[in-house]
């Protein structure tokens, strides 16, 4: 079992060239030491993204695990760990309130994250992440999605785990239905699903709705960071399940329970 304590970090930025050169006139949040560490993201993110082609899923994964570590070690994220995570293949689950949740987990969890399709079109963030095997799935597509679930299949079977934001969307705080897809997978792959409650110590920093990325993101560089607590549930298994929604509902209780205790 993988039993973490660790400071760690994200990042997601991109917005129009207007939007971008708007949050860059502001004289609060733009510092020397932001444009550095901004300068820093975009080198580590442009890195070899051609190397894909000859990578295993296996050596993807640890690869955007360094990545990953390297943005929080820029940015300062600071994470406590609750509970363990198995060592072998499967589907962890987490609640989503930011861009910053999928940057700490893949730094603390070694795994192949879903994101949704916009993310691809990203200047430099989405050649990168498509070539370190982030997949990609595009709201309301079947086809996108049936595509997406058979190549976490194949993740699965090369021993390799997959993260997924099941509520498909970023909250405040509050927690939206599962989308049952993944627990199906696990169901047929036979392998657990572990739920993990993702909770930011100062909510003002989810980014949800209508926030404009590049202003949120130059907060967090001029605020240093900030705190999360990432909470494990025990892993849970289909055959205790009578079907999907059953499984994936059983892991969204579990979450909203450890939610509720904030």
């Amino acid at each position: 079992m993988v039993n973490v304590t660790k400071p760690l970090h994200p990042v997601r930025m991109v917005a129009t060239r207007s939007s971008f050169e708007q949050a860059m006139q502001s004289e609060t949040y733009v510092t020397p030491g932001s444009v550095q560490t901004l300068r820093q993201v975009f080198g580590l993110l442009s890195e070899d993204p051609e190397l894909s082609s000859q990578m295993t899923v296996g050596d993807k994964a640890a690869r955007l695990q360094r990545v990953c570590a390297g943005l929080c070690s820029m940015h300062g994220l600071r994470w406590r760990f609750r509970g363990s995570i198995p060592l072998g293949p499967a589907i962890l689950v987490a609640n989503h309130q930011s861009y910053i949740d999928p940057v700490v987990l893949c730094a603390a969890f070694r795994c192949i994250p879903i994101a949704k399709q916009e993310v691809a079109s990203w200047p430099v963030v989405g050649k990168a992440v498509r070539a370190l095997g982030v997949q990609f799935m595009k709201r309301g597509s079947a086809k996108s999605g049936a595509q997406v679930l058979r190549d976490v299949r194949i993740a699965l079977d090369s021993g390799c785990r997959v993260l997924n934001f099941p509520e498909g969307t970023t909250t405040r705080g509050e927690l939206r239905p599962f989308h049952s897809g993944v627990f199906g997978v696990a169901a047929r792959a036979g392998v657990p699903v572990v739920p993990i409650a993702v909770q930011l110590a100062d909510l003002s920093q989810a980014w949800v709705g209508d926030d404009a990325l590049v202003p949120h993101y130059l907060r967090l560089l001029w605020k240093r960071g900030c705190d999360l607590t990432l909470s494990a549930g025990p892993s849970l298994w289909a055959r205790d399940f009578a079907n999907a929604k059953a499984y994936a509902a059983a892991a969204h209780q579990w979450i909203g329970t450890q939610l509720d205790r904030t």
